[in-house]
């Protein structure tokens, strides 16, 4: 079991900067034992929903969140379920200057198996331990697998993508996800040979109405065959290039930030 978080947001979210000292700033609050609001000027409001919610001096100070919400004017940009936090340790870290310890406390939250959704601005998550699925969605995003064995799906746009210890896979559903030219293409920090490439959504042949899958030529030039996947290696990087169209041309590609001897074996194709 984890945590599920979702955003829903054209603004940039950072699953590593939280900061709920704001709490103590909203115009107004509503008090439940099961829901604790805080209502702001600009017409954002935090909701945290548990169980046994108890107030002194404004905040809870006993109570366990389990969900907790951002809404702007009715439409929720953030959600996040699948959490287990004393309403206590939000307040002690919300009562502090520095936002250190807020990280802290959602680091500790975030040992499960969680599932991270982006929005369609550029998302920073981190899946701290367990064995996590990243999704970036739209934007340019910067996903991190932390410990474990992840799932990352960087999605449109050029985004960063490090997996972190573990055995990782990397997700791609189309060639419009990773574009040929450097400012189209993602890339992943930290590839090893435990780590998988998944093309198998692609259909790699562009020219007939079935799903191909990719053939692998190692470093050898393109041939003018659609569906060809190679590499090359220079000093300090790995590029992993593919043609669909049988042109000799790449229409999709990964830059590896890593120099290192691509095998078939590495990929899900």
């Amino acid at each position: 079991m984890g945590a599920n978080i979702t955003i829903n947001s054209i603004y940039n979210f950072n699953s590593g900067l939280p900061d709920f000292s704001s709490i103590y700033y909203a115009e107004s609050y509503d008090y439940g034992s099961t829901v604790f609001r805080a209502r702001y000027y600009e017409g954002e409001v935090e909701e945290f929903q548990g169980t046994g919610f108890k107030y002194s001096g404004g905040v809870p100070y006993a109570g366990t969140v389990t969900s907790y919400s951002m809404s702007y004017d009715g439409n929720v940009e953030v959600s996040i379920r699948g959490i287990s936090i004393a309403a206590t340790s939000i307040v002690a870290v919300a009562q502090t200057y520095n936002i250190s310890d807020d990280a802290a406390l959602i680091a500790r939250a975030l040992v499960g198996h969680d599932t991270f959704s982006g929005g369609s601005g550029s998302d920073t998550f981190n899946g701290q331990a367990g064995n996590d699925v990243i999704r970036g969605n739209i934007g340019a995003d910067f996903l991190i697998g932390g410990r474990g064995n992840d799932i990352l799906h960087g999605g449109r746009d050029q985004d960063e993508l490090t997996g972190g210890s573990g055995s990782d896979t990397f997700v791609y559903m189309s060639v419009k996800e990773s574009r040929a030219h450097s400012w189209a293409q993602d890339t992943i920090v930290d590839f090893t040979r435990d780590d998988r490439i998944d093309l198998s959504a692609i259909d790699a042949n562009a020219l007939t109405r079935t799903n191909n899958g990719f053939t692998f030529i190692g470093g050898k030039e393109f041939r003018g065959n659609a569906g060809e996947l190679r590499y090359v290696k220079d000093a300090d990087d790995t590029y992993i290039y593919a043609d669909i169209n049988g042109d000799k041309q790449a229409d999709f590609s990964i830059h590896l930030d890593t120099a290192m001897t691509i095998e078939k074996g590495f990929f899900v194709l």
